[in-house]
């Protein structure tokens, strides 16, 4: 761990990088893009589209983006939502929302070059 920390600046570095490449890529098109600046661990889009539909086009593309950090407010998924006190139905904007997010990936092993075919995939599905 203390190795880790000691790449950190390294790593937010690289994740900041690829998500303002995100960011300024996807800024006139049909996702919604964060709004400032942050440093993403994973970087969310929101579109009104069938999010499971998208995953599995770009899975058989061989780009996997279901992480497992989508389709509940308790993630990961599976999650037991009783032993959690959650109670379906008291968050609808946050459901709603966990239905259309898209998390694209920032980590350190991830190129430009990555990056850019994930957006012209994003750019050409309809």
């Amino acid at each position: 761990a203390l190795r880790q920390l000691g790449k950190l600046e390294k790593f937010n570095a690289h994740r900041k990088k690829i998500s303002d490449f995100y960011a300024k890529e996807l800024k006139e098109s049909k996702f919604s893009v964060p709004k400032g600046e942050g440093i993403f661990m994973r970087y969310p889009l929101i579109a009104d589209i069938d999010a499971d539909k998208l995953l599995n086009d770009l899975k058989r593309k061989s780009i996997v983006l279901n992480d497992g950090w989508r389709r509940s407010v308790v993630v990961p998924l599976g999650t037991d939502l009783n032993k959690m006190n959650y109670i379906p139905g008291s968050c609808p904007v946050a459901e709603k929302m966990a239905e259309k997010i898209v998390n694209l990936p920032t980590h350190i092993t991830l190129s430009e070059e990555n990056a850019k075919e994930i957006i012209d995939l994003l750019k050409s599905w309809k």
